[in-house]
């Protein structure tokens, strides 16, 4: 290196031009080939013309070049394919790393996932709108659900059809919901409504506003609140397509317009656009699904069992669609005072020739057998007539007494009225009279109304054919269900669960303290609890202060209360009476007055002690306070007799200022105390 540093600067000192070209190419001539020429000629090679792998065999050649020569062998071939690639390791080797170049290899084109099946029979609007959900649109994850073979139809329309598709942003979801409702409008003529579709002008507002507010209010827009905003749902309804006048109303032979359970031969398309967090938490999917599982096996089973359903017999009246009343009631008719006005109020269309035999028949007269045969053939041919019977069993029974109601199941001719009542009427008509005559036979204690099997079959009915009971109604098939006798734990926990979950279904809470009050007090009706049924209860029991749910109010607590002084748990007792306080309410005259008939009725002097010496101080301290005046004064006077039953004798008689230190001190007794406060505030 020294050396052609030296030869350099001795040939630029030079001034001979020929001296210094000559120094130059001492040391710039190679000996050797031109390594830099021959590696750029490779690498031009390489990537001009990249060699070419065989996958065949035999090679292709004209017709003209294989005559005259040999045959070509595959040896022959192997031979040149190993020279070639000992030709080209050679030319890599020479080729420094950083012009190695690779052929560029194109990344595979990514198809879009396919579009789901279009169901049969199903509006022409449907390929078109999957179409351009995915082309235009831009939503993934697209999922169509049939529901038309749901019965009844859903709240949105008869002969459902439901898409779901994901949207990538709330931005998103709101775009691609704008333009399909434009798309449908101009392209179809549809006038789709989008629920939680907010327009680009007004959700720029609310973003504005909130934003500002935010400032303010130093919060830097982090707050969970719900703003309108970021709902990450839009429900698009089509309505109901293809829909025809005919469906709408439809009249019978008779004259009369029938709209309820005429087919219809509309569609309804919804789209359901979501975020991706949103449609997870939602699961609609799956609960419509769920929907059609459970209904498919049901529908099988019905058919099965019932091939002839709506045919009646020969000589009888079937009612399918009664014309004149949708349904029973489930409570006695307001302002009704007897039987008498509840009949006239009912029957106020018919002769008092159909009346009679009903009327009759319940109150147990001596020819109740020539009523019953009259009844008998006006309730044969006439369907009306068996809902006005029916009707006439149903506020009889809840107006009905107990020594009432005693009587009348045990009379024949109530069960002879009733088989005649609810022969070939559908179960949703005679429904609610079944199981208001099983709870109040549970009540009596009744051997015919106190198995299980009753009840679970109207469950099953409630299940299947859509029965529209009140809450109030559930409530008390669960409280039938664990008061039945003869069935184990677990057959009333299957019943249980079988009602719980229509009523989630239903979108009733079955978390709630209405709930867990009606199967903790109907377990509490056994004489002889086992220890899973204890079991239960605690867990009951824990479930009410761990769910934190909100005040229950005092209809609750005075069955709870009940509940725990049957059982004599008196710990329980009193912390149900504490839950007021704890949740900042005060309570009432009621309360306090039915606390203190249970302690009386209990006749233990030291319970009693107890009760007065706790409500007593705070029931003058209630908002507003309970004054001991009326009623409410003469169950604690009750109260008193039990814990000191010379406390009131005292209270008239001593004086607190009396010499005598006994005397004294007798005046001065803690319930004596009590007696003259009470009559001195009443």
């Amino acid at each position: 290196m020294m050396a052609a540093r030296r030869a350099l600067e001795v040939a630029a000192s030079a001034g001979c031009s020929q001296c210094r070209s000559s120094v130059f190419k001492l040391f710039l001539t190679p000996t050797a080939p031109y390594i830099t020429s021959q590696a750029y000629a490779t690498r031009r090679l390489a990537l001009s013309a990249p060699a070419l792998r065989r996958f065949s065999s035999t090679p292709v050649r004209s017709m003209s070049s294989e005559a005259g020569k040999p045959p070509y062998s595959q040896e022959t071939e192997l031979k040149v394919d190993e020279d070639d690639q000992v030709a080209a390791d050679s030319q890599d080797a020479e080729v420094p790393w950083y012009l190695q170049v690779e052929p560029p290899t194109h990344a595979p084109v990514a198809e879009p996932p396919p579009l789901p099946e279009v169901p049969a029979d199903s509006p022409a609007i449907i390929q078109s709108l999957l179409e351009y959900a995915s082309e235009e649109m831009g939503l993934e994850e697209l999922s169509l659900l049939d529901l038309r073979e749901l019965n009844p139809p859903a709240a949105l329309g008869p002969n459902l059809i439901m898409l779901f598709g994901n949207a990538r942003s709330e931005r998103h979801l709101h775009v691609s919901a704008s333009r399909l409702v434009r798309w449908l409008r101009y392209q179809h003529k549809v006038h789709a409504d989008a629920d939680g579709l907010l327009g680009p002008n007004e959700r720029k507002t609310k973003l504005r506003r909130k934003a500002k507010r935010a400032k303010l209010l130093g919060t830097m827009g982090t707050d969970d609140a719900d703003d309108g905003i970021s709902t990450g749902w839009i429900c698009v309804n089509l309505g109901t397509l293809n829909r025809s006048s005919e469906d709408v109303t439809v009249v019978s032979e008779d004259g009369r317009v029938a709209g309820f359970g005429v087919p219809q031969k509309g569609s309804t398309i919804v789209v359901q656009i979501m975020t991706e967090a949103r449609r997870a938490e939602l699961g609609l999917e799956t609960l419509w699904q769920r929907s059609l599982e459970r209904q498919a096996p049901q529908n099988s089973q019905k058919d099965a069992a019932n091939p002839a359903a709506g045919i009646a017999a020969p000589g009888q009246a079937s009612i399918t669609h009664p014309p004149t009343r949708p349904h029973l009631p489930s409570h006695p008719t307001p302002g009704a005072s007897g039987l008498a006005s509840t009949q006239s109020k009912s029957m106020s269309t018919s002769s008092r020739v159909h009346d009679k035999p009903a009327t009759y028949a319940l109150s147990g007269a001596a020819n109740t057998n020539e009523h019953l045969d009259r009844l008998s053939q006006q309730l044969r041919y006439d369907g009306d007539e068996k809902l006005r019977t029916l009707e006439l069993l149903h506020t009889h029974m809840h107006q009905a007494t107990k020594s009432e109601m005693e009587s009348l199941l045990a009379s024949p001719a109530f069960d002879r009225l009733l088989a005649l009542a609810t022969q070939g009427v559908p179960s949703e008509y005679t429904w609610s009279l079944r199981l208001a005559l099983e709870c109040r036979g549970r009540q009596l204690k009744h051997p015919l109304y106190s198995g299980i099997d009753n009840i679970r079959t109207l469950v099953t009915q409630y299940r299947t054919d859509a029965i529209l009971a009140s809450r109030e109604q559930c409530l008390d098939m669960l409280s039938c269900i664990y008061s039945a006798s003869g069935a184990t734990l677990q057959e009333k926990n299957a019943a249980a669960l079988d009602l719980l979950d229509s009523l989630h279904l239903r979108y009733q809470n079955i978390i709630a303290n209405d709930v867990i009050v009606a199967i903790i007090e109907a377990i509490s009706m056994d004489q002889e609890p086992s220890v899973e049924t204890k079991a239960l209860q605690a867990r009951l029991e824990t479930l009410l202060i761990q769910a934190r749910l909100p005040y229950m109010g005092e209809g609750l607590l005075i069955k709870l209360l009940g509940v725990y002084a049957r059982q004599q748990n008196w710990e329980r007792f009193w912390k149900v009476w504490r839950i007021p306080p704890q949740y900042m309410q005060p309570r009432s005259r009621t309360l306090y007055l039915y606390m203190f008939h249970l302690m009386t009725r209990t006749q233990s002097s030291t319970l009693c002690a107890s009760a007065l010496r706790r409500c007593f101080p705070e029931m003058l301290k209630e908002n507003p306070p309970v004054q001991p005046v009326g009623d409410i004064r003469e169950a604690i006077l009750r109260c008193v007799r039990l814990a000191d039953s010379r406390a009131e004798e005292h209270a008239a008689t001593l004086s607190v200022d009396a010499g005598n230190p006994a005397t004294r001190s007798l005046a001065n007794r803690e319930f004596v105390k009590l007696v003259r406060s009470i009559k001195s505030l009443g």
